[in-house]
């Protein structure tokens, strides 16, 4: 008998309490670790896309493409922060991996005033600072050919390190798209002439509220404002493939006091129509397509743009997601098994 304690009693019955003991202590640091929805380098710009961009309209803030640029005409960069810091001046307001082909417009680096806020109001009639208050801009590309864009500020940049940019940015988003993607839906929506979107009272944590649609076709959007905290974070998992299409009554919805905190996280379609609305678009695998129109007034991350749909300025603020607690029943039983295991092997051992 005494064999069997020395096997099974002692220092290992003391290294299964620990192990014990161990896994409760490891389940609630997970419970608090908190990622952070981050864009990481798209989150500098206005419009970030893995493929080519072959229309344009206008985009307040940066601009970076992956590949090829072949449009008529271009204005990007005079909503640029003017509180410029590391990422000041010096920054580029267009960044191209590939070839440019740009015969005509301005490249900006927002106004000479520090003192102006570049996030009041949507689109140039606004941006007082253009009549002679605008600072110029510059960009890099890293192809062989400038082509008739010599005039715009444009000067050779290392290819390797864009595509490194893209590359590193193309896996972080994978990872927050598909992390998003896991969650459950904490409200609930009602669906009549729009998709209006009813916040949970029990939020998981830092006020996030998750909704999961999968229609391809996609109404106006609008908020029952009661069940929203002012400082709720919005995601909006659309889960359809083929084409995605927003409504083009979306901008007279009430999103936008969230725009800064509202993605849309395309996960499965490969062509977007876009139109007027708010928020971040994250639909890296997908293009957005040539019958886009209106003002977008967010981060809009996708792969080939071919539409002249305006980018406004407005950057995604950082949130750190909540962490996934364990139900307290689900904590419990835990427990009382690990419990269990220790007392059956405290017998064993007393045999």
């Amino acid at each position: 008998m005494k064999t069997g304690r020395s096997r099974l009693g002692g220092a290992p019955l003391r290294a299964v309490k620990g192990i014990c003991a161990g896994m409760l202590l490891a389940m609630a640091t997970a419970a608090q670790a908190s990622p952070v929805v981050n864009l990481g380098a798209a989150g500098d710009y206005s419009g970030f896309f893995f493929g080519n961009l072959t229309a344009h309209s206008d985009i307040e803030g940066r601009l970076a493409v992956r590949g090829n640029v072949d449009i008529n005409s271009i204005t990007v960069g005079y909503r640029n922060p003017s509180a410029r810091g590391a990422d000041g001046s010096a920054a580029p307001s267009l960044v191209v991996g590939g070839n440019v082909k740009i015969r005509d417009g301005a490249i900006y680096n927002g106004p000479t005033d520090a003192g102006v806020n570049t996030n009041i109001g949507m689109g140039p009639a606004q941006a007082a600072w253009l009549s002679g208050g605008v600072q110029q801009g510059t960009g890099i590309y890293g192809g062989a050919d400038l082509g008739s864009a010599k005039h715009l500020s444009l000067s050779k940049g290392e290819q390797a390190n864009i595509q490194q940019m893209f590359t590193d940015t193309a896996t972080l988003l994978r990872g927050l798209s598909g992390e998003l993607g896991t969650l459950g839906n904490t409200g609930t929506i009602t669906r009549g002439w729009d998709l209006r979107l009813h916040g949970g009272s029990a939020k998981p944590g830092a006020g996030l509220q998750i909704f999961n649609i999968g229609d391809s076709v996609l109404k106006a959007f609008t908020l029952d404002a009661s069940s929203f905290d002012s400082d709720d974070y919005i995601v909006i998992n659309l889960t359809a493939s083929g084409t995605l299409k927003f409504g083009y009554d979306y901008l007279g919805s009430n999103l936008a006091a969230f725009a800064d905190r509202l993605i849309f996280n395309v996960m499965n379609a490969d062509k977007v129509e876009l139109h007027s609305g708010y928020g971040t678009l994250l639909a890296s695998q997908a293009d957005i397509i040539a019958a886009s129109s209106g003002h977008w007034e967010g981060t809009v991350i996708a792969n080939n743009m071919l539409s002249t749909i305006e980018i406004g300025y407005e950057p995604m603020r950082e949130q750190a997601l909540p962490a996934r607690v364990p139900e307290p029943q689900g904590l419990a039983l835990v427990a009382l098994a690990l419990g269990a295991m220790v007392l059956a092997l405290r017998r064993r051992s007393t045999r």
